[in-house]
């Protein structure tokens, strides 16, 4: 098969039945012939919103980490802490590995991933380079997975709690 005709192809992600992709009106989804999962959307303004969801989320992420997540109050001793200043810490108490490895799961890679998403929605929006939209969507599935912020906050939730029932 060519590389075109391959793009017009799409596979059920529940029952790995292969499907010809076919335009769909506005509003509706494409179901799998197989097991009856929605296989694709055809959204209203999907890529206005993307643009305006990535923007927002850009602006959020760049505030948010700024911000303290911790402030504790021990004897009258108050000590805050945000994202990047953890980061700056651990490296000031050498150590290295677990600083840099925090920076690229709790910055580096939320960031790129909105960067991606808002880099895609703009170049789809203008009908730019279509070949570089591929690459990034490439970029965006490797990294996806590596955002491991959710989890960090859930751990310092967990962790204080604990610290809350000690006290």
């Amino acid at each position: 098969m060519e590389h075109d005709e391959l793009d017009k192809l799409v596979i059920c992600k529940k029952c790995h039945t292969l499907h010809e992709k076919i335009d769909i009106h506005e509003g509706t989804k494409a179901l799998c012939s197989n097991c009856n999962t929605v296989i694709y959307r055809n959204h209203l303004n999907i890529i206005d919103t993307i643009l305006a969801l990535s923007m927002t989320a850009l602006f959020v992420f760049i505030v948010g980490i700024s911000f303290d997540i911790i402030s504790i109050n021990i004897a009258g001793i108050n000590k805050e802490i945000s994202l990047v200043g953890m980061i700056f810490t651990l490296i000031k108490a050498k150590e290295f590995a677990v600083g840099i490895i925090l920076s690229f799961l709790l910055i580096l890679f939320p960031l790129f991933i909105n960067l991606s998403l808002f880099i895609i929605a703009f170049w789809i929006r203008f009908k730019l380079n279509g070949y570089l939209v591929k690459r990034v969507l490439i970029f965006l599935s490797h990294i996806l997975h590596w955002s491991m912020i959710d989890i960090f906050f859930i751990s310092v939730l967990v962790a204080l709690v604990k610290l809350f029932g000690y006290s």
